[in-house]
């Protein structure tokens, strides 16, 4: 019995991966890549309003890349929830994907929280896949390039415009200058809901243009990292009291021993000094709980906002480098989500640990 022979088959999928590969080489010699605007503040997309409670409220970029990644985990956790409705069906695809993920989450919290998994997990597996969805929704074509064109204030560079009819581009002109004073041509645009372009005629007011992108990672923002350092923190409290009943603060006020000198008839020079120790030690742990904010807020945004001006640069030298530090990106991407989540973990797997007070009832639940 013959074996049948194994044909050598790339597969299409290969070939188009070459063919865009071979396409951004052509595309980055046609057209000069350009340096972008880089800010640590996100941009407004639409003007600012005031609304009852909130007060000055305008929709930013990276509030759009939030609700897109919303939007994905809700349709990945449809796309799971329909593959287990069939029973005996093995998830595939994105369900599949996600199904794996989770699992190593919830192993991960039972190793860690014990008996307090199943109350930790959520709160640990939603901060893990949103800051994914966020880190990685830079590697999507078009975040960062594509938005709305404004003209940059004089004195700061910009670039200028070509128009393609319903949308424009900016690109660089390398040499390419007026004959009669040495200044870019810029083509003129306004801006009123959608970008109207005049025709041609030379800058007088501005230096160029430039783009305000539709989507920018939130993970490259302040208030989103800020924000959901706080909404851990708050979920460590909150199942630190759950473990140890209200007991659990007095880690961070520590005033029994030191009302409880008062009612002795003799005071020693050690009766002073350990109540004195113990408030200052649970201002340490105060002080350690507002620092673990600061930690988680400014981790992940210096490393996410740091990579996003390393591909801004290997894209503005040449666009071909770009693409091989989109892997590092995507590495980095993963990492900084797993840390977050699995600092979330191991601060709230401490926090079900009673310090003082509460011992009755943790012993309760356990039995």
């Amino acid at each position: 019995m013959t074996k049948p022979r194994k044909s050598f088959h790339l597969g299409f999928k290969r070939w188009i991966i070459v063919a865009v590969i071979v396409l951004e080489i052509i595309v980055a010699g046609i057209y000069k890549p350009i340096s972008p605007h880089v800010q640590l503040a996100p941009e407004t997309l639409t003007p600012v309003v005031e609304l009852p409670i909130i007060g000055n409220f305008a929709l930013t970029n990276t509030m759009v890349s939030v609700f897109i990644a919303d939007i994905i985990l809700i349709l990945a956790a449809i796309a799971v929830f329909r593959a287990y409705r069939k029973p005996g069906s093995i998830p595939k695809g994105v369900a599949g994907v996600f199904e794996m993920i989770i699992e190593a989450l919830y192993n991960l919290a039972q190793t860690t929280a014990g008996k307090w998994a199943k109350k930790i997990f959520p709160v640990m597996a939603t901060i893990f896949l949103l800051v994914l969805m966020v880190n990685l929704m830079k590697l999507i074509p078009g975040v960062e390039s594509v938005g709305w064109l404004h003209e940059v204030p004089e004195g700061q560079h910009g670039y200028p415009v070509q128009s393609l009819g319903f949308m424009a581009y900016i690109y660089d002109p390398g040499e390419e200058q007026s004959a009669d004073n040495g200044q870019v041509d810029v083509t003129h645009e306004k801006r009123s809901g959608e970008a109207n372009l005049a025709e041609g005629g030379d800058d007088e007011h501005g230096g160029g243009y430039n783009i305000i992108p539709f989507v920018r990672p939130a993970s490259t923002d302040l208030s989103f990292t800020l924000s959901l350092a706080v909404i851990a923190i708050l979920g460590v409290q909150i199942i630190g009291v759950r473990a140890g009943g209200l007991g659990y603060f007095t880690k961070f006020f520590n005033f029994g021993n030191f009302l409880k000198m008062w009612t002795k008839k003799k005071i020693g020079a050690f009766d002073m000094i350990m109540p004195l120790i113990d408030i200052f030690v649970g201002m340490l742990e105060l002080m350690a709980e507002v620092a673990r904010i600061i930690s988680f807020a400014f981790r992940l945004l210096g490393v996410m906002f740091a990579g996003a001006i390393l591909l801004f640069l290997m894209g503005s030298l040449f666009l071909v480098l770009q693409s091989g530090f989109l892997a590092l990106e995507l590495f980095f991407g993963v990492i900084q989500a797993f840390v977050f989540a699995m600092l979330t973990l191991v601060f709230m797997t401490m926090a079900t640990h009673s310090h003082s007070g509460g011992h009755d009832e943790e012993h309760a639940e356990a039995h």
